[in-house]
């Protein structure tokens, strides 16, 4: 059942032997794959585990494999598993339709409110703007926070590092500081960067 699933692949979808991998090993997030001999590094691949497409970043190439970073949980994942590339590096959706929704890292959406549909996608790895070509901080923006607003004046466009120890009211600064946004010409978006989830069986 094995090779006449692969054999399906090879025909119809990847034209190719050296387009497919085959999962060796896996460790704490990290696949090794061999096989796949033209990949480049921060290309993205796939591997179907129950009709489930999970994605990896290849990010260390070898002479006889490489590995690959697992983005979501790997504990599906088995030695002998197919990986597959997606001949492109590994990018994002961006666009004006990503906003007011709830997504995860690679786009995909977490608020149950249907699929995202955006005609743009951005590298993962892109150069930053220069300090040149930046619009200057010229507009303030107001926190709403008596006491902030009048000893730290910030403004639009300028990089604020809020610090303290844990429990001490950070996120709620940040949390009502977009609160008082609404209804200004100020675009908000909250990124949480959590720590590392363990998936056991």
């Amino acid at each position: 059942m094995m090779m006449e699933n692969f054999n399906n692949l090879y025909n119809y979808k990847y034209k190719g032997f050296n387009n497919i991998g085959i999962v060796e090993a896996i460790s704490d997030g990290i696949v090794s794959i061999k096989g796949l001999r033209n990949v480049a590094n921060g290309e993205m691949v796939s591997f179907y585990v129950d009709n489930f497409e999970i994605i990896g970043l290849i990010l260390n190439l070898e002479v006889d494999k490489v590995s690959a970073v697992i983005f979501e949980k790997d504990i599906e994942i088995k030695p002998g598993h197919y990986a597959m590339r997606k001949f492109v590096l590994m990018s994002v959706p961006v666009g004006q339709n990503l906003l007011g929704r709830v997504v995860n890292p690679l786009g995909f959406t977490l608020d149950e409110k249907g699929v995202i549909n955006t005609k743009s996608r951005r590298f993962l790895e892109t150069r930053a703007p220069s300090i040149i070509a930046r619009t200057s901080v010229n507009l303030p923006l107001e926190t709403g926070l008596k006491v902030v607003d009048s000893l730290v004046p910030i403004g639009h466009g300028q990089r604020e590092l809020i610090i303290g120890d844990t429990k001490t009211g950070k996120t709620s600064i940040a949390i009502d500081t977009i609160l008082n946004q609404k209804g200004k010409d100020t675009l908000c978006i909250y990124v949480a960067i959590g720590q590392k989830k363990i998936f056991c069986c």
